[in-house]
């Protein structure tokens, strides 16, 4: 029943258009009385197209109401044709109307003499004509019916008997292709949830890809064939009845060859059925009403714009008249698209001065057309829009410009433009989803190559807090990178979900790839270091997994009684530094450094190193501290992945370091049997108790390569220097800056000194007592407050199965979920930024942040406390000790890190919470009170007048950033 309803509407519109055009003058108000009858008619089509059954006439109804109703705006309301002018009478549409005072015998003309038979002759041939090929106004590039002779008019009959045996044979390959329909399949490939195709590449099946390739192919040879079947069928109608001659039905399409460009393939391939019409519209709006310059840059580009603008709109309703949602349909976001397209065309064309050559190479054509060919035939598809202004430009100075600018932004503005739509629509897709099934989004990004990368290397922070609030603070968002993409979450609900669900989150892969990439493990054999379960022994219970004992090993060696003996020997050796450190030994003069951060370094490294690998490894390698360092710079570029080529010197400098660890575990292999050294806690070969047990694991493991035992190592060594050690160098720098923190700070260490170590030169050097130190509230405040501001890690995990859900949202494996802890730390709704009176923004210093004074409602680090403090008398002045005042202020604050579990963050969390975390607080704090006591220092105000160091961002999401600049200062030993 529907498809003669439908028909039957169609042939009402065409019945509408052939009276009006020959029974109205070019001013009536009937023409527009039937704009509203054609528009109501293309509406009461709608719900019953999509129960056509035959898929070709479905596609066929779908289009032509709306075709219909361009046509009709083109020929009656814009150009105004008309009987009696056997032409155009208006310039709006853009044709040259026909001139007045011209007698009779000088019009050209359609049909024959006047009355009503003639009208409606001259209605019905004109209805049907869309290229007009036999009047004055025909559509530019209509292909000849010989290319050869392109002035060749076949005669009648040989004509008509052509064209009768390829519409029959175009109709019974259509009646072919029916036969082998199969409706319940043929959908399948593109169903809502398989139409990206890209995006998720990774799943596609080698079945699904063939099968796509095979219906696209067959839609583009069928599509072709149903437009020759309805065109064929208008021609043999047309001639047959007398309406229109042989030359009003040139060939559809042009040559094949000549779609080298996306201009050429719409100005001279494609059919020109919609050509004029809507380049009709796009003209009255270009041309008479902006008065735009006709083709002048902004108009032709606007003009071509609106043209396939107008064909866009009448796609998109015949999309939604076969049950396609308006927000589903590509069809506005395709057409519209184009124009950049030839805008991008155009700028190259411009750079190379491929237009506008007079003398052309053979060889320079052939290359040309090839790439344009190439470059323009992934966006073609079926469509109906033509423009009047498609050929070649001829460009000035400044259009070239333009248009070369066009040509470089061209790819980023269309990536943004793509990634902004894709991001929105995720958004609504998943607002429509049940938990556990809804996709997150990803961030718009303009680089179509590598994403996010340059917006991580410049400014991380900004990055990530913008992705944390891209879409809502509950929604994960994805950023591109160019080794590993991640989900982002943020806010503390969000961070305490992660942390607990340790088991169904892994860190394993991301932890191998690091270990390949950035300390050098070879490939091949990083697979050892994949956890493994062990068989059960002859007992009941279970092996552990080597990682729970490589694990336990380091905790172990890093807390309790281990921990104090560990800190006392780091504190023995950077004594022992100083001690033979010719500033030390000077007279006592003051001398000018160039950089704290670069002094600190080098003292505490080694220091460290001593400690934990033992003598060997520096006295084996001189050079470990700088090479160390300068490893340090690159490692961004490794933790990314970036490949040797693209950053060989951060190559270089990670593989002299495993050249150097593999000095020293041979040396120690050599001269030293691991297993007869027995309890020790320490000795000069291996270094401290438990580097050994891991050197014994990693044996028991099967691990016996040296590179790769030496990575395992390098890993280590790197992990427990490069976020304690600059961390240390900013803890020292805000006492130096702030006087009166420094003031305060200089009477906290003397209490904490242990009896004094005498140096060869007979000066003292403090020692403290670690645990009294530490437990200092405002020492502690400091150094949180250091963290806070000066840490920036990604912490990554990776679903352990598939189809996991985080807080509703689907996460497939192997996909990436990271939290940033700068991000966190930066909270406004979290974190407190002190009184209106007194405010300290959270990114810059504020000692005293993590300090609760019960008589101060604005103290603490929570913006709004869970105990509020409630304001007390002050009964702790005067108070004294061993004969001294106390400090009223420092003894009635505290240290407090409540509420901020899922706030303060620098260690990460979970079952992956570090275990050295202990030992970098007592190195920090301990570093700056030996370094503090042992010398004066002095900040110098750099020449130039740079402000202060701010943290480098090139080190976002790998620990501790550095200072963005060296820090001058100068240091004489302290005066007992």
């Amino acid at each position: 029943m529907a498809d003669p309803i439908a028909t039957g509407l169609v042939g009402v519109q065409m019945t509408i258009t052939i009276l009006t055009l020959g029974f109205t003058t070019q001013g009536s108000w009937i023409r527009f009385v039937g704009l509203v009858g054609m528009l109501c008619i293309s509406y009461a089509q709608v719900p019953y197209i999509a129960h056509v059954n035959n898929p070709m006439a479905r596609g066929f109804l779908a289009n032509a109401p709306f075709v219909l109703v361009i046509f009709y705006i083109d020929k009656l309301l814009l150009n105004r044709w008309t009987f009696a002018a056997k032409g155009p009478t208006s310039a709006v549409g853009g044709l040259r109307p026909v001139q007045e005072g011209k007698s009779k015998q000088d019009v050209p003309r359609l049909v024959g003499a006047k009355g009503i038979l003639h009208r409606l002759h001259f209605g019905l041939s004109l209805a049907l004509q869309a290229r007009y090929p036999a009047t004055e106004w025909p559509v530019k590039n209509i292909p000849p019916f010989s290319r050869s002779r392109p002035a060749y008019i076949p005669n009648k009959v040989g004509y008509l008997r052509a064209r009768i045996i390829r519409w029959i044979i175009y109709v019974l390959i259509l009646d072919l292709a029916g036969l082998f329909n199969n409706s319940n399949n043929k959908d399948i490939p593109f169903a809502s949830t398989n139409i990206p195709f890209l995006s998720r590449l990774a799943n596609v099946s080698r079945e699904e890809a063939a099968m796509r390739v095979i219906l696209v192919m067959s839609f583009w040879f069928f599509q072709y064939i149903g437009i020759q079947v309805v065109y064929g069928f208008f021609a043999i109608l047309g001639i047959v009845s007398g309406l229109s001659p042989v030359e009003a039905w040139p060939p559809m399409f042009g040559f094949i060859g000549d779609c080298y460009s996306i201009r050429q393939f719409w100005g001279c391939f494609y059919h020109q059925l919609l050509r004029r019409a809507c380049g009709s519209i796009a003209h009255s709006i270009t041309y008479t009403l902006f008065r735009l310059k006709r083709g002048g840059f902004v108009g032709r580009y606007l003009f071509i714009l609106l043209t396939f603008a107008v064909s866009a709109t009448f796609h998109a309703c015949s999309d939604v008249s076969q049950g396609i949602p308006w927000g589903e349909s590509g069809a506005i976001r395709f057409f519209c698209i184009q124009t950049l397209g030839i805008m991008v065309e155009d700028g190259v064309q411009a750079v190379l001065l491929i237009r506008g050559r007079q003398h052309r190479e053979k060889g320079s054509e052939v290359f040309r057309r090839v790439v344009g060919y190439v470059l323009s035939k992934p966006s073609k598809k079926f469509v109906g829009t033509e423009m009047e202004s498609l050929e070649a430009p001829r460009f000035d100075v400044w259009s070239q410009r333009v248009l070369i600018l066009i040509t470089v932004a061209g790819p980023f503005l269309l990536t943004w433009l793509f990634t902004s739509w894709r991001a929105n629509r995720a958004v609504i897709i998943a607002s429509k989803t049940a938990p556990g099934l809804k996709r997150p989004p990803t961030m718009s990004y303009s680089n179509p190559i590598l994403g996010h990368l340059f917006q991580f290397m410049k400014d991380g922070h900004s990055l990530m807090s913008k992705a944390s609030a891209y879409a809502n603070p509950d929604t994960p968002t994805r950023i591109i990178l160019p080794i590993f993409s991640n989900y982002v979450v943020s806010g503390p609900e969000a961070v305490v979900t992660y942390f607990k669900e340790s088991k169904e989150l892994s860190t394993t892969s991301r932890s191998l790839t690091i270990m390949v990439n950035a300390f050098g493990c070879p490939k091949s054999l990083v697979g050892a270091f994949q956890p493994q379960t062990q068989p059960r022994n002859s007992g009941t219970q279970q092996e552990e997994n080597i990682e729970q004992l490589i694990h336990r090993a380091v905790k172990t060696g890093l807390s309790g009684a281990h921990l104090e003996a560990l800190t006392a020997r780091f504190q023995e050796f950077l004594v022992e530094q100083i001690a033979t450190d010719p500033l030390f030994a000077s007279s006592g003069s003051w001398t000018d450094l160039a950089d704290l951060n670069e002094f600190v370094e080098r003292r505490v490294f080694e220091a460290a190193v001593r400690s934990m690998f033992g003598t060997y490894m520096l006295s084996l390698n001189p050079t470990l501290a700088e090479d160390f360092w300068r490893f340090n710079k690159g490692i961004g570029t490794l933790f990314m992945g970036l490949p040797r080529w693209l950053s060989p010197t951060a190559y270089r400098k990670r593989d002299r370091m495993l050249r150097s660890i593999e000095r020293w575990q041979r040396h120690a292999q050599e001269h030293r049997d691991i297993g007869k050294i027995g309890d020790l806690d320490w000795e000069p070969y291996y270094g401290s108790k438990f580097i050994r047990e891991r050197q014994s694991l990693l044996t028991k493991r099967g691990i016996m390569d040296e590179t790769a035992r030496a990575a395992e190592n390098f890993a280590f060594m790197w992990a427990t220097n490069s976020n304690s050690v600059p961390a240390a160098t900013w803890f020292i720098y805000e006492i130096l800056h702030d006087a009166h923190l420094m003031s305060r700070v200089s009477t906290i260490f003397p209490p904490a000194a242990l009896p004094s170590t005498k140096s060869n030169y007979s000066s003292p050097i403090s020692v403290f007592d670690t645990p009294k130190l530490c437990a200092n509230p405002l020492l502690q405040s400091l150094y949180a407050e250091t963290l806070r501001l000066r840490v920036a890690v990604l912490v990554v995990r990776e679903p352990a199965r598939d189809n996991y859900s985080f807080r509703g949202w689907h996460i497939k494996k192997n996909e990436v979920l990271s939290i940033s802890t700068r991000t966190e730390a930066m909270s406004k709704h979290i974190w407190s930024t002190g009184g209106s009176g007194d405010p300290h923004p959270l990114d810059t210093m504020w000692a005293e942040r993590f300090l609760v004074d019960p008589r101060d409602p604005n103290s603490g680090p929570l913006r709004v406390p869970k105990n509020k403090p409630q304001p007390q008398h002050d009964t702790l002045a005067g108070i004294q000790e061993d004969g001294k005042n106390i400090d009223p202020v420092a003894t009635r604050q505290r240290f407090s890190m409540d509420g901020l579990s899922a706030s303060w963050i620098p260690y990460g969390g979970g079952t992956s919470l570090c275990p050295g975390r202990h030992f970098a607080k007592q190195e920090i704090i301990t570093t700056a009170a030996i370094l503090l006591s042992a010398y004066e220092m002095e900040l110098v105000v750099p020449k130039g007048g740079k402000g202060p160091p701010q943290s480098d961002m090139r080190c976002f999401g790998f620990g501790t950033m550095p200072p963005d600049r060296a820090i001058p200062f100068r240091i004489r030993r302290r005066k007992v």
